[in-house]
């Protein structure tokens, strides 16, 4: 309702439910949109970082890359097997809208080796790495909260993209020069720490909560009256063991229908 755009990632819940309880102490949040994107800190970044060392691969791994950003399936051998070894059978193809024209092919990604994760990060910033923040602030606002993050600075950005992209992800550490530069502020353990992305546990509790979800919007009457998917999408999606869970990529596309 508040992002008025059915957007399936099961973050949004996480960031309405943290500004309702924020909104109870605090009128303005600080984030951190962008730093990843400046700084390379999202997984995807390591495949551009493959591409670099290894560009005999490149076909297989931008493949991959592209599947791990818009689905588009794999065309090659090579890439289908690496997305076949990367997700064991886990993985699902979107729903589609009946009636939708095919999406577009992604774009090939740039022909040059020296600095392609900069070029990547760029180009990702003019075109829709601002999504995640304008999402967390029309949440944030629904409960009468602004939403600040101090890596839009201008500055910061130009900065940024002086620094080499060898210095962002170096061997494989994610954010280097980053976690480098706040050695003086922050303690060991939070310099070390991971990416985790925010989303829900995608535990049984949950998974069967999606179902009961699912059994109320998505019954075969109103997915055929809506006319929005197909129902075989939506039966390949709803299939799975009464003991086993959800994947993460199959409780997202579920969520996104019912969203839908």
């Amino acid at each position: 309702w508040h992002l008025e755009d059915p957007v399936g990632r099961s973050d949004t819940v996480l960031y309405f439910e943290t500004g309702r309880l924020a909104a109870e102490h605090v009128g303005v949040v600080l984030a951190g949109y962008a730093a990843d994107t400046l700084y390379a800190g999202m997984p995807r970044y390591k495949i551009i970082k493959l591409i670099q060392v290894f560009p005999w691969a490149r076909t297989a791994l931008e493949e991959f890359y592209n599947y791990t950003q818009s689905s588009t399936p794999p065309n090659s051998l090579a890439g289908r097997t690496l997305k076949s070894f990367f997700y064991r059978g886990s993985d699902l193809p979107p729903p589609m809208i009946r009636g939708a024209a095919l999406p577009e092919q992604p774009k090939p990604l740039p022909k040059i080796r020296a600095e392609l994760l900069n070029r990547i990060e760029m180009d990702a910033l003019l075109g829709s790495a601002d999504l995640g923040y304008a999402r967390a602030g029309c949440l944030y606002l629904a409960h009468g909260l602004k939403i600040r993050s101090p890596y839009t600075d201008l500055d910061l950005f130009q900065h940024a993209f002086q620094i080499s992209d060898r210095l962002k992800i170096h061997g494989w550490r994610e954010k280097h020069i980053f976690r480098e530069a706040m050695i003086p502020l922050l303690p060991p353990a939070a310099l070390n720490r991971p990416k985790n992305p925010q989303a829900m546990k995608y535990d049984l509790a949950f998974s069967e909560a999606l179902d009961r979800i699912a059994e109320d919007i998505l019954t075969p009457e109103a997915v055929r009256s809506r006319g929005f998917f197909e129902l075989f999408d939506i039966e390949r999606m709803r299939r799975r063991p009464s003991n086993r869970t959800y994947s993460p990529e199959q409780s997202l596309r579920l969520w996104t229908a019912v969203i839908t």
